[in-house]
């Protein structure tokens, strides 16, 4: 065998053994998972037309809201008018208003009730004007105007009775009102415009949030009589035994008309007896809401203050100023408030010398010597003719007592 052909056999050899160290003997590696085929490129998916259409007609639309924006203008306005058969809260608009066929942008209309200066809410019993899923007072006027420019005019935007509005309370009320415009109606972030008006209103209704219904005119009555009674002195004293009878006579009523009621009444009275008014009250609220309840109100919380003003037979200037005042705020005429004053002077047992005469006769005292003297002739007239018709002695009595009291006024402006 020559070396040639060794070498081959070797070779051969050195292979067969490699094989079979690498197949049997030696460990082997796991194979590799065969490498998954990537997924095609998939191309971007193109909107569809309308979209497409719709997001352009979007984009488009705000930028003509934002470029009408500065040169929108216009005012809101509510009046009641007395002309009107029902008591109705018209409210109106004028200016420069932005509607065009693009957006078609909607009017909202909102009451509120900022009396107590927090705004609250006024609910609607008019399916109309209202909210159907909070009852509050808050709808779309049914106007929209296509136009690609501004609308310039005035036009009404709804007539709201007043009969179906129920504020947190009722009386005289601060209402106001806020017209909003914008491409979806009200949605804060979307309004274009917004214009405000505010005014002064009675509603009738109860309060929502009233825990006393009608039995709050007696607590304002109440207040206005203590303040009456209050008026030039530093203590109720007599006037305690004017009021009593009076709260008896009222939680009695209160008991058997509406006897929910009559538990918080009677805590609110009781509260008045026992603490008096704030060193700040004001009677302007109390003259609102018991106008706001009708003229019986007014007359019977007339009465009350009449005769806690002289509860202790006297008559002092405070006293008689303040009931001028109450009668107006509640809505008298100064003819109607001197008549009750001198019924009241001529029926009760206050002391004439005891009397503040200028005020009891309207004296005013910005007149000049001769007005006043011609106003004092008049009452001299008109007290003179009265005399005749006394239907008792203490009457005739009465009224020559004024006679006399009138005739020194006289002497003193001469």
């Amino acid at each position: 065998m020559d070396t040639s052909s060794v070498v081959l056999y070797g070779f051969i050899g050195l292979a067969v053994i490699c094989f079979v160290l690498d197949r049997w003997v030696l460990p082997r590696d796991a194979s590799p998972p065969p490498t998954e085929p990537k997924p095609a490129v998939q191309p971007p998916q193109k909107p569809a037309w309308s979209a497409s259409w719709h997001e352009a007609n979007h984009h488009f639309e705000q930028g003509r809201i934002r470029s009408m924006r500065v040169r929108t203008d216009f005012l809101v306005k509510a009046i009641v008018d007395p002309r009107d058969p029902l008591p109705t809260l018209t409210i109106s608009c004028s200016g420069k208003v932005p509607w065009h066929e693009f957006s078609r942008q909607f009017a909202t209309l909102e009451l509120e009730d900022v009396t107590d200066g927090e705004p609250r809410p006024i609910r609607c019993s008019d399916p109309d004007f209202s909210d159907p899923a909070t009852g509050f007072c808050r709808f779309s006027p049914d106007i929209v105007f296509p136009s690609d420019e501004l609308l310039d005019g005035s036009w009404d935007l709804a007539k709201v009775p007043l009969s179906s509005l129920t504020a947190p309370f009722a009386g005289r009320r601060k209402i106001r009102v806020n017209y909003l415009l914008g491409p979806r109606g009200s949605v804060p972030e979307d309004v274009t415009k917004r214009a405000v008006y505010v005014l002064e209103v009675n509603l009738f209704n109860v309060g929502y949030e009233d825990t006393l219904g009608q039995g709050r005119v007696a607590v304002c009555t109440m207040e206005l009589a203590i303040a009456c009674g209050l008026a030039g002195r530093s203590r109720l004293g007599p006037a305690h035994k004017v009021l009593s009878p009076w709260t008896g006579e009222v939680l009695d009523a209160v008991k058997l008309e509406d006897a929910s009621r009559f538990p918080a009444l009677r805590d609110a009275l009781d509260h008045l007896w026992s603490e008096g008014l704030p060193e700040d009250y004001g009677v302007e609220k109390a003259c609102a809401l018991i106008a706001a309840s009708g003229r019986s109100a007014v007359d019977e919380a007339m009465e009350l203050c009449l005769r806690m003003s002289t509860a202790d037979e006297a008559w002092p200037m405070p006293a008689i100023q303040l009931l001028r005042r109450i009668a107006g705020l509640m809505g008298l005429s100064t003819s109607e408030c001197q008549a009750m004053l001198d019924r009241h002077l001529l029926g009760s047992t206050v002391r004439t010398e005891a009397c503040d005469w200028e005020s009891l006769v309207g004296l005013n005292p910005s007149l000049d010597r001769q007005g006043i003297r011609k106003h004092l002739a008049a009452q001299f007239d008109r007290w003179n003719s009265r005399a005749p018709s006394a239907r008792t002695t203490a009457e005739q009595a009465r009224i020559r007592t004024i006679l006399e009291t009138i005739a020194k006024l006289k002497q003193k402006y001469a």
